[in-house]
This record gives structure tokens, C-alpha cells and sequence, in this order.
């Protein structure tokens, strides 16, 4: 069931009502379905982030950056000297030369 920030809309609970009735109508329960009214759809709103989404993104992006670097599944390219003359990456646990 589609959610807006986790509270359904009165629009969708009407389009369940609908769905039900059809249902019902269909396996005999009641004699006919009825007609239940829906607003029309309406645009999609832009909105921004809050900070609080904000923040919860940056941190679990960071958060899963530190895990696939620390599992080696993701590398940082070296900058220093010793890659451009060697092609060999740093040592994150000791020091660029």
C-alpha cells in the first residue's frame, strides 16, 4: 500500500475501498459493487529534504563507505608520487612515501 511520509492519503483509502467492493462484488459476497467516488490525481509536489533526511543520508553513506573500504571492496586513488612511478597504491596503514 502506497504511503506519503508514512500516512496514507484519504485518496488511496478510497481506492482500497473501491478495490474491495469490486472484489466482494466479484466472489458473490455482495450483489453489486458501488460506485465510489475518487478525487481527481493530482501533480506530484517538489519538496526538499529536511535536515534530519539529510543528515540520516550523509551518515549512511559514510557509514557504508567505511564498511567497503575496510573489506577492501572499494579504493580511494592515490595521489603521491609513488603511484605515478610504480602504479602501486598506497598502504592505508602506513604512511605515503
Amino acid at each position: 500500500m502506497a504511503t506519503i511520509a508514512g500516512h496514507r492519503s484519504a485518496s488511496m483509502d478510497l481506492e482500497l475501498l473501491r478495490a474491495a467492493c469490486r472484489h466482494a462484488a466479484k466472489e458473490k459476497v455482495i450483489a453489486s459493487a458501488p460506485n465510489v467516488w475518487l478525487p481527481p490525481k493530482s501533480e506530484l509536489h517538489q519538496r526538499s529534504l529536511t535536515t534530519s533526511e539529510v543528515v540520516k543520508l550523509l551518515l549512511s553513506s559514510l557509514l557504508s563507505m567505511a564498511l567497503q573500504l575496510r573489506s577492501g571492496k572499494l579504493t580511494v586513488p592515490c595521489r603521491c608520487r609513488d603511484k605515478q612511478t610504480t602504479g602501486r597504491s598506497c598502504d592505508f596503514d602506513e604512511p605515503c612515501r
